[in-house]
C-alpha cells in the first residue's frame, strides 16, 4: 500500500513538474556540473541538489537535458542562472578546466527564454548577501556587512583559481554586479622573497600573474596571506570597494590562523597614501554549503521581480 501510494505521488510530481515551468539553478565548475532547484520564493530546495562529472556528456546542453528526464523537470519556460568558472563575454562561454563552450542562445532556444549568466565569483557574492552568524566570519571588529545602505563590496574567490567580483546597491535598493578577471592581472611582489618568486615564475615566458604567485608551490601560508593581501589591498583601489570585502573558498582556511591574518592585514593596508582608509575597511570569510546555488537563486529572485516596461 505504501509503495503503491509512494508511486502514485511521484508521479503527480512529475507530471506537475513536466506542466509547469521551474527555477533552475546551475554552477559549472571544471569537472563537475552541479543542479539545484528553487521554491516559488526562489529559495534553494536543499534535496534537489544533483551533481554530474562533465566528462560524461558531450556538451552543456546533453547533461541539462539528461537532468531534466532525471527529474522529471520541464525546460520550456523554466527560468534558469548557470554560474561557470570563466569570463562572461559574447555568445560563446568557454568554461575552464572543461571540455564545454557553452552557447548563450543556444541555451536561449532550450528555455524558449533568455538564460542568465554569472561569473562564479559573481554568485558567490549574492549568496553572501544572506548575512548569518554562522556563514560570515569577521576579520576585524565589525561582526557583520550590513546590506541595507548603499555601497560597494568586494568579492574575492580564491579556491581552484582567483576571482573577483563587485556588488554594488544604490541609494534605491538595487543591487547589481561588476565581473572581473583581476586575479589574471600582473603581480607585485614586495618582499625579496616575492621578487625571487616572480623571477623563477618569469621563467616560463608568460606573464605572472596574482593567481599565479598565490597557487605556485613552496610558499608558505604565511607567504600567501601577505601576497593575497596586497592583491586584496589593490583590487580595493582598482575598484573602489570602499564598504567591505568577503572573501571565499581557501581564504577562509588560510585567515583562520592568527598569524595568516595578521600578515594578510598588514599588506593590505600596505598601499601609498592610503593605509588609513584601508586598514579600516572592514573584511569577512565566508563558509556555505552549496554557495554558488545559492547565489543564483537569490539572483534569479532579483531579476523576477524586476518590473516589467508595457508599451502603450
Amino acid at each position: 500500500m505504501g509503495g503503491r501510494y509512494g508511486l502514485c505521488r511521484w508521479a503527480t510530481m512529475t507530471i506537475a513538474s513536466m506542466e509547469n515551468p521551474a527555477r533552475i539553478v546551475i554552477d559549472i565548475d571544471g569537472p563537475s556540473a552541479v543542479f539545484g532547484m528553487c521554491d516559488a520564493s526562489s529559495k534553494l530546495i536543499a534535496n534537489s541538489v544533483r551533481t554530474y562529472r562533465t566528462d560524461d556528456f558531450a556538451t552543456a546542453t546533453d547533461c541539462i537535458q539528461n537532468f531534466s528526464r532525471e527529474t522529471g523537470t520541464r525546460l520550456a519556460q523554466s527560468d534558469c542562472a548557470i554560474s561557470v568558472s570563466g569570463a562572461i563575454s559574447g555568445d560563446g562561454i568557454r568554461i575552464q578546466r572543461c571540455k564545454w563552450i557553452i552557447s548563450r542562445s543556444g541555451l536561449g532556444y532550450l528555455f524558449q527564454k533568455p538564460v542568465f549568466f554569472l561569473n562564479d565569483s559573481a554568485a558567490k557574492l549574492w549568496a553572501s548577501k544572506e548575512v548569518g552568524p554562522m556563514s560570515h566570519r569577521p576579520l576585524g571588529s565589525v561582526l557583520q556587512p550590513d546590506f541595507t545602505t548603499a555601497g560597494k563590496w568586494l568579492g574575492i574567490n580564491y579556491e581552484s583559481g582567483l576571482g573577483a567580483a563587485i556588488l554594488i546597491r544604490d541609494e534605491d535598493g538595487n543591487f547589481v554586479h561588476v565581473e572581473t578577471e583581476a586575479g589574471h592581472c600582473a603581480f607585485a611582489p614586495v618582499s625579496s622573497d616575492e621578487t625571487a618568486l616572480h623571477a623563477e615564475l618569469a621563467k616560463q615566458k608568460r606573464p605572472v600573474s596574482w593567481e599565479r604567485a598565490l597557487f605556485c608551490e613552496g610558499t608558505t601560508t604565511q607567504q600567501r596571506s601577505a601576497i593575497l593581501g596586497s592583491f586584496v589591498g589593490d583590487t580595493i583601489m582598482a575598484t573602489g570597494s570602499w564598504s567591505g570585502v568577503l572573501l571565499f573558498g581557501t581564504a577562509a582556511d588560510l585567515l583562520a590562523n592568527a598569524e595568516n591574518a595578521a600578515a594578510f592585514a598588514s599588506r593590505r593596508a600596505a598601499r601609498a597614501n592610503f593605509q588609513i582608509p584601508l586598514k579600516n575597511i572592514p573584511c569577512w570569510t565566508v563558509r556555505m554549503p552549496n554557495i554558488n546555488l545559492v547565489g543564483l537563486a537569490r539572483y534569479l529572485s532579483m531579476k523576477s521581480n524586476v518590473p516589467k516596461l508595457v508599451a502603450a
